[in-house]
């Protein structure tokens, strides 16, 4: 989806747009559930619009799966795929891959009773 607003700092006011996803999931899982996700926006190296909703663990049978590939507005549905242990990448069955660099952390770790979340 193409998300626009704008952003206004010391008085100057600039307008911004770009890519985005939405992730509508319900969220019905089982009681213990762990799973490893990566969605992103952009464009590919020929200027294409390119958007991606990669999971393993949860909603991730062969085919029906939430794994999405949107190249220029139309979706397929990518093999199913495997992260690595450092989620420095994500390679599907048919030989596809995903490299990351990190650039931030975020790290949250709850503590509820009976509830926790890492």
């Amino acid at each position: 989806m193409p998300p626009h607003g704008s952003i206004t700092v010391d008085g100057r006011r600039r307008a911004l747009a770009g890519e985005a996803a939405v992730d509508e999931t319900a969220g019905y899982h089982s009681r213990r559930t762990s799973w490893r996700w990566s969605s992103g926006a952009g464009r590919t190296p020929d200027g294409r619009r390119v958007a991606w909703h990669l999971v393993e663990g949860v909603d991730d049978d062969r085919s029906g799966s939430e794994r999405t590939l949107w190249l220029d507005g139309e979706p397929s549905e990518p093999a199913p795929v495997r992260f690595s242990p450092d989620l420095a990448s994500v390679t599907s069955e048919d030989g596809a891959q995903l490299s990351f660099r990190p650039w931030a952390t975020l790290a949250h770790r709850t503590r509820l009773g009976v509830m926790r979340s890492d």
